[in-house]
């Protein structure tokens, strides 16, 4: 975390600390889950080119919101920094230690 904090400060001249940063990952981290949630269900359609939740009607957007409240910012709208988090919480590689 130190590591990462020099790096925003050299790249963007912000200063950081460790717990901002870890706070900031935890934060992406509950909307990510979010997202793999209402992705799972399938109840919602995902739009990978708007990166946004839409519903076939809009009966179906309400009574998902109804069932989820805590969801509906991620329905409608896009979801700004899916990219950044599709990328840091998708497993990409594993290593061969880990399939032994």
């Amino acid at each position: 975390m130190k590591k990462v904090a020099a790096d925003v400060l050299a790249f963007a001249g912000i200063h950081v600390t460790t717990l901002q940063l870890y706070n900031h990952i935890r934060n992406w981290r509950t909307k990510w889950s979010v997202i793999l949630k209402i992705k799972i269900d399938r109840i919602l359609y995902w739009s990978e080119d708007v990166r946004c939740f839409c519903a076939a009607d809009e009966d179906t957007a309400d009574d998902y919101i109804q069932r989820y409240p805590r969801h509906r910012p991620y329905i409608g709208t896009p979801i700004t920094n899916y990219a950044q988090m599709k990328t840091i919480f998708t497993p990409r590689l594993v290593c061969r230690a880990q399939l032994f």
